[in-house]
């Protein structure tokens, strides 16, 4: 009791501010991250929150933008305990596969005559390239997949080997003057 009989009341508030979580510490834009004030306490305290909307002991984190969020909580205006949480962007996916290398190639015969002189016919060996009959002067033809390998052409030109790679055309220039 005070002097003159009047009395005064002295309120303690005891609290102790263990630490402050969010879980998860890494999200993706605009996932939640649920944060926690961990604390013991006599009384009921008044929570404080920076970094997030909350008076309670929990609050719930979320932005749409990457980048790394400091969270803070305190207790009755005491000290306050922070962590942080990452906004990470997603992977961007990955490229899509290289197509396949082609497994066939092409032969491309031109008549190189320059007169009217002499249409060209070729057979090929080995026969699995179609024949090119009465190719004329300053024409081409051109025989697609094509498996890899040596061939030949014949024809009133001669024999003129080559060879088939795939993926590429094998451009053969034969001179239609011969045949003439």
């Amino acid at each position: 009791m005070l002097p003159g009989g009047t009395s005064e009341v002295i309120e303690i508030t005891v609290t102790e501010l263990l630490g402050v979580e969010c879980v998860p510490s890494t999200v993706a834009p605009g996932q939640p991250s649920r944060c926690t004030c961990d604390a013991r306490f006599l009384t009921t305290p008044a929570f404080q929150w920076k970094g997030v909307n909350s008076t309670g002991p929990t609050a719930t984190f979320s932005s749409q933008t990457p980048g790394v969020y400091q969270i803070s909580c305190s207790i009755n205006g005491g000290d306050a305990k922070s962590t942080t949480v990452e906004v990470k962007a997603p992977e961007p996916p990955p490229e899509p596969a290289a197509p396949p290398p082609p497994r066939t190639g092409a032969v491309r015969v031109t008549n190189t005559a320059q007169s009217t002189c002499c249409d060209l016919d070729a057979t090929f060996t080995p026969r699995t390239i179609a024949p090119i009959p009465s190719l004329a002067p300053g024409r081409s033809v051109q025989r697609n997949n094509v498996a890899p390998g040596n061939y030949s052409a014949a024809g009133c030109f001669g024999i003129i080997p080559f060879q088939v790679q795939a993926g590429q055309t094998t451009n053969l220039d034969i001179d239609g003057n011969l045949c003439g």
